[in-house]
């Protein structure tokens, strides 16, 4: 994969290393929360990060098993393009994670219909 073919996002890796079972969406990250990212697991936990992942790689279509996430009031506008409107995963009492998915997303490297869950905003700050 091309670094530019999500531009601005980019993958965003695991927390705590490579899953047991394959990713079914590809997880991104926007560029400037990327530094965030990786600050993830020393924020909210090493669990809480590596479940976040876990959800937003499997599951983001459907509620979690554990956590809670919400979709934002509003945000049907930017529902375009197969992507959906914005929901809001709160990854601990200290941090949320606002992302949009697309289960068939051709824009790439090679423009192969594909998962794709963008993470849109990432806040660890307490709210």
């Amino acid at each position: 994969m091309s670094p530019r073919a999500y531009s601005p996002y980019e993958p965003a890796p695991r927390p705590g290393g490579r899953p047991e079972d394959p990713p079914e969406w590809r997880v991104l990250v926007h560029r400037k929360f990327a530094a965030l990212w990786a600050e993830l697991p020393d924020r909210v936990g090493l669990q809480n990060a590596t479940r976040a992942w876990d959800y937003l790689a499997h599951t983001p279509n459907k509620p979690p098993r554990i956590g809670q996430c919400t979709k934002l009031k509003g945000t049907d506008k930017f529902a375009k393009d197969g992507w959906s409107a914005v929901y809001h995963y709160e990854v601990s009492g200290a941090g949320r994670i606002d992302f949009q998915y697309n289960a068939a997303f051709t824009g790439g490297g090679h423009g192969d219909a594909h998962p794709v869950v963008r993470i849109i905003r990432l806040d660890l700050d307490s709210h």
